[in-house]
């Protein structure tokens, strides 16, 4: 069981592994795929994956619930302190209930945007626990994710305090300012809202502070409020929208950034608590 590979002077043994203990790939039948629209679903996975867990110990924080009856097909993932929510419609009239791991749904995204000519994207149930992807002649096999997810609904706050209009590409550009001086910090930053302005700010003191002002549209009382810089970063860098609005209740409760005028999509992040001083 080893594999030999020779090139002129170059020479290696590499071991291998008995080939039954691979994992059975599941025999697929296409004619029970359900059809998925490939531009929706690539989007909608841009928007969700990167909320999801890596923490193995928490299995079902590193899927993505998938979930459709009788109304748009809901795309979910969080990992305990942030959680994206993405809403479609027409996607398909199938009852889906089911948690894919989040590093499948990725490979799906990758494979899908190079398929430049595939409109659509299978997806097979071949039972045992386990989910086909088909991109046009690539399969991707996964194994579902067992148990009860989190109801996530229950923590998307329904109303708020404050309301603020900011430019996505200005604000990325503080919040990745500030996240340098935030790193020695717990990657803690802070938002100050106070007369149409946002201050975003860090302050480490080996290695000093940092402090950034973003015009803004500012609807409601303010106030102050901290994030994980990572947190932040890692949404800006999926939404794509050229606007963001940004939704508080206190500096305790949780921030809500969303479209300006696109109720599909929220992206929710827990705040972190700091001392006043």
């Amino acid at each position: 069981g080893s594999l030999h590979v020779a090139c002129g002077g170059f020479r290696a043994t590499i071991p291998g592994v008995s080939a039954g203990e691979f994992p059975p790939v599941a025999t697929v039948n296409p004619k029970t795929k359900t059809v998925l629209d490939k531009e929706k679903i690539v989007d909608a996975l841009s928007l969700v994956t990167f909320a999801a867990s890596t923490d193995e110990g928490r299995p079902l924080l590193t899927g993505v619930k998938i979930k459709q009856h009788d109304g748009p097909t809901t795309l979910a993932a969080t990992d305990g302190y942030r959680l994206s929510v993405k809403h479609l419609a027409h996607v398909t009239s199938e009852d889906l209930d089911l948690v894919v791991p989040a590093r499948a749904l990725l490979e799906v995204s990758k494979v899908s945007l190079e398929e430049k000519d595939v409109k659509q994207i299978g997806m097979i149930k071949p039972g045992n626990g386990q989910l086909v992807f088909v991109v046009g002649d690539t399969e991707v096999h996964t194994r579902l994710i067992d148990g009860e997810y989190p109801n996530f609904e229950k923590i998307i706050p329904s109303s708020h305090n404050t309301r603020v209009l900011l430019d996505k590409e200005k604000l990325s550009c503080a919040v990745r300012s500030a996240a340098v001086f935030a790193r020695e910090n717990a990657n803690i930053i802070k938002f100050h809202i106070e007369n149409q302005t946002v201050t975003v700010s860090a302050n480490t003191p080996q290695v000093g502070e940092n402090q950034v002002d973003v015009e803004a549209k500012v609807d409601g009382e303010g106030g102050d409020i901290a994030f994980n810089s990572r947190f932040l970063l890692e949404f800006l860098a999926n939404y794509k929208e050229e606007e963001v609005l940004f939704e508080m209740t206190g500096s305790l409760n949780s921030g809500v950034f969303r479209p300006v005028k696109d109720d599909s999509f929220l992206h929710i992040i827990m705040p972190v608590r700091v001392s006043s001083g």
